[in-house]
């Protein structure tokens, strides 16, 4: 009796095991999109960047013109999704698209990557992110 005692007892040490995001995204089936920086380029006119993950707000600031370091945050998201940099604009009018890209699942662990988000003068953001 005392070796099926020891079985359970171990089994549900396994079953309670807590997961940081990275490893929950691989259990429920997709990843996580990890900011590293954004940093203006030029002078970029559209200077008030919103950083979308799909339909996810994760970063917005207005008049960025400095180097912006993000901490250890990892965002989840399916297999799938888009990272985006939006310009926000005040009332009515809508906020412009500065640039995207596909994050995939496909991409974990293949390092940094990169989101140049700039218009035809040069001017705008890039964003290094990583897919885990």
């Amino acid at each position: 009796m005392s070796n099926i005692n020891t079985a359970i007892s171990t089994s549900d040490e396994q079953l309670f095991t807590e997961l940081t995001p990275e490893e929950g995204a691989v259990v429920e089936g997709g990843s996580s999109l990890r900011l590293i920086s954004l940093t203006p380029v030029g002078n970029p006119f559209e200077n008030d960047p919103a950083i979308l993950v799909g339909t996810r707000q994760v970063f917005s600031d207005q008049n960025v013109n400095d180097t912006r370091l993000f901490s250890n945050t990892a965002y989840e998201f399916g297999f799938d999704t888009i990272v985006s940099i939006w310009d926000q604009d005040n009332g009515a009018a809508s906020d412009d698209l500065l640039g995207y890209r596909d994050a995939t699942s496909a991409q974990a662990g293949t390092g940094v990557q990169t989101l140049n988000a700039l218009n035809d003068q040069g001017q705008g953001y890039r964003l290094l992110y990583q897919v885990l």
